[in-house]
């Protein structure tokens, strides 16, 4: 298992050099540690819509408390997982925990329990929080071509 380290960006100026730089470091504080399979299964457990947040009946045409599932029917040959970065709720913040995923053999199974295998491609992370920051990627040194891979 690898985990993705949070990273805190801190505008530096150097004397020397006339542009401002970032420094970007590891952050210490504490976070709580998720594995990339307890955000699938969170994502795809039935949950209850409450009367704050109702599902609209277009049979009734009223706001009812319903129930709703998402449940993967079919899983393609490169998947991309992109994780939520910051919290919809007020006040809005930037999400700070950290996600252990595996680099090989993250084994996921549709509806119909096929079971499907993918390798870790690349990451790509944000650094900096909900006013501006800047992205990263990281290849894991795969010979893959996506090219091959998307359009055969």
């Amino acid at each position: 298992m690898i985990l993705l380290k949070h990273y805190s960006v801190d505008g530096t100026h150097c004397v020397s050099v006339p542009s401002r730089f970032f420094r970007v470091d590891p952050t210490d504080g504490p976070h709580q540690k998720l594995d990339l399979n307890l955000c699938f299964e969170l994502f795809t457990t039935e949950e209850t819509l409450s009367a704050q947040s109702p599902w609209y009946c277009k049979e009734c045409t009223e706001p009812r408390q319903a129930s709703k599932k998402l449940d993967f029917w079919c899983l393609p040959e490169v998947l991309i997982i992109h994780l939520k970065r910051f919290r919809t709720v007020f006040p809005m913040e930037k999400i700070n925990e950290f996600v252990d995923f595996p680099v090989e053999g993250l084994k996921i199974r549709n509806s119909r329990q096929e079971e499907h295998t993918y390798d870790l491609v690349a990451v790509s992370n944000h650094m900096g929080g909900l006013l501006g920051g800047h992205y990263t990627a990281k290849s894991c040194g795969m010979s893959v071509s996506f090219r091959a891979l998307l359009f055969p």
